[in-house]
């Protein structure tokens, strides 16, 4: 009998990883790290603090590099920054007509990666990840391949050039920022406090420097092992897991913001209190009542995280997913949003069905407007738009399987659902990270 060799379905795929394109978006994550702790908005104050002579600076090497900066050396507009992150990631609109289509994928497929590469040591080896190919780790090798396979499609074209110009940018940047004299106009040891002082004195707010200054160091990790996917090793594995702890405890809940949580009632309202991952799974599951070794238990629970930005809610919302061993599908409201009556309920009917039929958890990130009040009636948008809303929570109810809403309203909130689904709602309340 002949011998019947099935084909390497996972080696098959439309989209080459370009490894060029993986390190283009590097780049451009790291950038956006910076610009979060306003590095570029920080340079530009000190420049203009010394055409103004408000800097004890002379004739020397900084002088001159604050002159060149002003007179030829200017970097991108702080819109085509945003415009880069915005087709990139999906992420910090610019507002600008001109932006392109954003990567709306781009923050599911991450979080998929940073949760599956997370769990996989808790139970084998850090060392094998993705090689030897077992069923133990297809989850990871499927999350790295989708993620990498996305990024290497956005990394085309003119992503190449700014990221080149971003690098450059951020060189020039750095080195007024690293200047002793600089540092020493500013009372900084170094240039992240010279970022601080100016963020605090000049630009209206501090910024956590420390944890995106972590974000941008271990997603530079990150960016390079998944440059390297076609050629599998299992050398990087470690730095990677290292890599990915070091991100996920940079964009967690603040170390001391541990709250105790609230006894249990009709609608449980609780704290998440801060640690590393391990911790974090564990007491997510403790605040919504479930077991890692029960896993169906959390069919038809409606779990909500609510509480200040940033503060680690949708990657809460992975992990728990993660832990629960339940893929997550993320809804885009603005996108499931049609312009014609009765489109949107359409759009909604079908991303249910299809997560009904995957076995997998909904995710209804930014969903603040599932909490508002209902709004009179002014026009024929208002009333679809309320009866929208009333549709999607009763879709919610009805789901089989486990939804999970996140939203920044920070006052205890109440579940905006029929009473006959309130046993199954339970919130998290997520405190807002402190800034050291």
């Amino acid at each position: 009998m002949a011998k019947i060799e099935l084909p390497d379905l996972e080696s098959q795929t439309d989209v080459e990883i370009v490894k060029e394109n993986l390190h283009a978006a590097q780049a451009i994550y790291f950038a956006y790290q910076l610009e979060e702790m306003r590095l570029f908005q920080v340079v530009e104050r000190i420049v203009e603090l010394f055409q103004q002579g408000q800097l004890p600076l002379g004739r020397g090497r900084a002088g001159e590099m604050l002159q060149q900066y002003w007179r030829s050396q200017r970097p991108q507009s702080e819109s085509a920054r945003r415009n880069a992150y915005w087709r990139m990631f999906g992420v910090a609109p610019s507002g600008d007509a001109e932006a392109g289509e954003p990567n709306s994928e781009f923050l599911s497929l991450w979080m998929r990666f940073i949760s599956a590469v997370s769990a996989y040591p808790r139970e084998h080896s850090a060392a094998a990840l993705i090689t030897p190919r077992t069923d133990a780790n297809a989850q990871v090798r499927k999350a790295a391949r989708d993620l990498a396979a996305n990024l290497s499609l956005h990394g085309w074209g003119g992503a190449l050039l700014v990221a080149e110009q971003l690098t450059a940018d951020i060189e020039r940047a750095s080195d007024i920022l690293r200047d002793p004299e600089v540092q020493q106009a500013f009372g900084a040891r170094d240039m992240w406090q010279v970022i601080d002082n100016v963020n605090t004195r000049y630009l209206g707010s501090a910024r956590n420097v420390a944890r995106l200054r972590t974000k941008a160091q271990a997603g530079r990790r990150i960016f390079d092992w998944l440059a390297k996917l076609d050629e599998p090793t299992t050398k990087d594995d470690a730095e990677l897991v290292a890599a990915v702890e070091r991100w996920i405890a940079a964009s967690a809940i603040s170390d001391d913001a541990v709250e105790e949580y609230a006894q249990p009632r009709e609608s449980p309202q609780m704290s998440a209190p801060a640690g590393s991952l391990p911790a974090i799974a564990k007491d997510l599951l403790d605040a919504v009542g479930l077991s890692p070794r029960e896993p169906h238990a959390s069919q038809g629970l409606i779990v909500c995280f609510y509480g200040a930005p940033r503060a680690g809610k949708t990657l809460a919302a992975y992990v728990l997913a993660q832990t629960l061993s339940l893929e997550v599908l993320r809804i885009d409201l603005a996108a499931v949003s049609g312009k014609y009556i009765g489109e949107t309920s359409k759009n909604i009917d079908a991303v249910f069905d299809a997560a009904e039929r995957a076995g997998q958890a909904l995710l209804i990130d930014e969903a603040d407007a599932l909490f508002g009040k209902r709004t009179e009636v002014n026009d024929a948008h208002d009333r679809y738009a309320n009866i929208d809303v009333a549709y999607l929570l009763q879709r919610i109810e009805r789901f089989n399987g486990l939804v999970i809403l996140a939203t920044n309203l920070r006052d205890d909130i109440e579940a905006p659902f029929s009473s006959a689904a309130k046993h199954r709602w339970r919130a998290v309340r997520f405190p807002r990270p402190k800034t050291p």
